[in-house]
């Protein structure tokens, strides 16, 4: 029993020498960060404090491999630090301190991610460890580069640009900015576990685009920001055409005038070419490049449409401008208004009377407009219904009594019909003279006392279909369209022809009929007077009395005397029965 309770107090006693050891000096694990990242190629440092009383002997860093260790690095303080292995000339201390073993591994590989442990070798406590766990990600390769195929304004949907973020770990994310298409990406995973990321931006290439920004923007945890690269479209497209110039008051004797030929066009235009259809190339022509210049005096012989052609690497376009030379400089008010109409259309032009109500004449080509079944005219209105290529030209617009050019109107008539259904043809008048809300048409009628003559100027050289005597111009006295006043002509036509119809034949049936009764009774008067059964009976006829005649006046009888003789010498005349004396 004595000797138990002598073991029993020897216990107590070296718990409590050990327990007064640890509050004096306790031996504490080395401050360390649990988990650290690391990027492949680039460098990583490894936290290790040490914060320990008692005297710190040696500091080692050491990694696993499985559940063997591999000692990579050791600071003794009297033989200083030292790298073991692979880690030879990679590995260096921060700072030459026992109490501070954080160290900096260079150039991390795929080989480096793994657990390492800090360790610490004190007297009398004994050592201390703590593991930290690296994992070494890899940072992608990231391109931007143009679609295999180049972008051509009207094909289908092509790939614009590839963004690639190649050998990524973990793989990246890519977006992409600009909103004018659609993104398609794939992935490629690899032994070494990176991955290669490629997102494709795909569009339909208009002309419109070219020029507009898309982004590529990519994602990793390896970038302490997001990586953007942007990209600038480039559409190809065909030339656009387009001749300015002709402002419409070309007129003769008129200097230092040009057509320019604009051209937009990706890859720029190679060619400009200049043309005329309508005729043979006049002199005191020269093209220069996309300028057309006019170096003599203005004449008629320059009338005609003028072509420019385009070529790139695409192909060829073209566009036209149609001259025309007028006798005498146009108002400077008067801008020419170009105007396109489909095959059937209503063309209908109005003149610029500045407000007034004053009338104008309408030329088309500098030949007076006259009224047609089809143009109608009304003070300074102009309309031509169901047109054709025939009524393309120049139209302009004179006051009655002035040379002044108050309007000009290129028309153009396309063989196609126009788009709009319905229109003006629908809602004419019906002649009623009243619009269609009911208000009466407050344009004053139009009077003219006398046709004017408008000349057609003679002919030079190179211009075709040109007559060379005068022409007169007639306009319309009626104040009704002529489509109007036509139907009435022929309703009214139709009514007094009629009329006359049937009054000749009223006439002509009078008169047969007058005929045949008065033959009737005079066959009747001559057979009642000779027929011998009768003689002796009194005639029907009233017959004057001797005794009647002595009782009137004497100019009545003689008047009955001659009547008597008449009737006698007739009635013996026209008796059948009566023999010929001369035999």
């Amino acid at each position: 029993m004595g000797w138990l309770e002598a073991s029993n107090w020897q216990l107590h006693v070296s718990l409590i020498v050990l327990l007064s050891i640890h509050m004096k000096g306790a031996l504490v694990e080395p401050v360390v960060d649990p988990h650290v990242t690391a990027v492949w190629g680039k460098n990583v440092t490894l936290k290790c404090i040490i914060e320990i009383n008692g005297t710190i002997t040696q500091i080692s860093w050491e990694k696993m491999h499985g559940k063997s260790k591999q000692t990579i690095a050791v600071h003794h303080p009297k033989y200083g630090f030292t790298a073991r292995g692979d880690y030879q000339g990679r590995v260096s201390l921060k700072n030459y301190s026992l109490t501070d073993a954080t160290i900096t591994l260079n150039n991390i590989s795929f080989s480096d991610s793994g657990e390492y442990i800090c360790k610490a070798v004190t007297f009398p406590l004994g050592n201390a460890q703590s593991s930290t766990t690296v994992t070494v990600l890899v940072e992608p390769i990231v391109s931007l580069t143009k679609g295999p195929n180049s972008l051509i304004d009207g094909e289908n949907q092509t790939v614009a640009a590839i963004c690639t973020a190649a050998t990524g770990k973990p793989a990246a994310d890519i977006d992409w900015e600009g909103g004018l298409g659609e993104v398609e990406s794939s992935s490629t995973l690899f032994p070494n576990e990176t991955v290669t990321v490629v997102s494709q931006y795909k569009l339909i290439p208009t002309k419109f685009s070219r020029g507009r920004l898309i982004t590529c923007v990519v994602k990793h945890p390896t970038l302490e920001k997001e990586m953007r690269y942007p990209y600038t479209l480039d559409i190809l497209y065909a030339p656009e055409v387009s001749v300015t110039g002709y402002d419409g008051n070309w007129f003769i004797g008129r200097e230092h005038v040009q057509l320019q030929c604009n051209a937009g066009a990706n890859p720029p235009p190679t060619e400009f070419t200049w043309t005329r259809l309508d005729g043979q190339w006049p002199e005191g022509l020269m093209s220069s490049n996309n300028t057309l210049h006019f170096n003599s005096r203005l004449t008629y012989n320059y009338t005609g449409t003028y072509v420019c052609k385009v070529t790139n690497s695409l192909g060829q376009r073209n566009d036209q401008q149609t001259i025309y030379i007028l006798e005498y400089p146009g108002n400077e008010t008067a801008v020419l208004e170009e105007l396109v109409f489909g095959s059937g259309d209503t063309l209908e032009l109005s003149c610029n009377t500045q407000g007034s109500s004053m009338s104008v004449f309408w030329f088309k080509d500098g030949i007076g407009i006259a009224p047609t079944n089809r143009t109608h005219i009304r003070q300074k209105l102009l309309k031509i219904i169901n047109v054709s290529s025939d009524d393309s030209g120049l139209y302009s617009c004179k006051p009655r009594h002035s040379s002044e050019v108050l309007g000009n109107f290129t028309v153009r008539v396309t063989d196609s019909p126009s788009l709009v259904v319905g229109g003006d043809d629908e809602s004419e008048d019906t002649g009623d003279g009243d619009d269609d809300d009911g208000s009466e048409d407050t344009d004053p009628p139009t009077t003219i006392t006398q046709p004017p003559t408008v000349p057609w100027h003679p002919s030079t050289d190179g211009i075709r279909a040109s007559a060379t005597e005068p022409e007169l111009m007639h306009f319309p006295t009626s104040t009704l369209s002529p489509s109007i006043a036509g139907n009435r002509g022929i309703s009214i036509a139709s009514a007094v022809g009629g009329a006359l119809f049937l009054i000749v034949v009223s006439v002509w049936v009078g008169v047969i009929c007058y005929r045949r009764i008065r033959k009737s009774r005079h066959y009747y008067f001559v057979r009642t007077r000779n027929t011998p059964s009768d003689m002796d009976e009194e005639s029907q006829i009233a017959v004057f009395q001797p005794n009647d005649v002595d009782s009137s006046p004497d100019i009545i009888k003689e008047r009955i005397d001659i009547s008597l003789e008449v009737l006698t010498s007739n009635s013996n005349l026209e008796d059948p029965d009566k023999p010929d004396e001369t035999l």
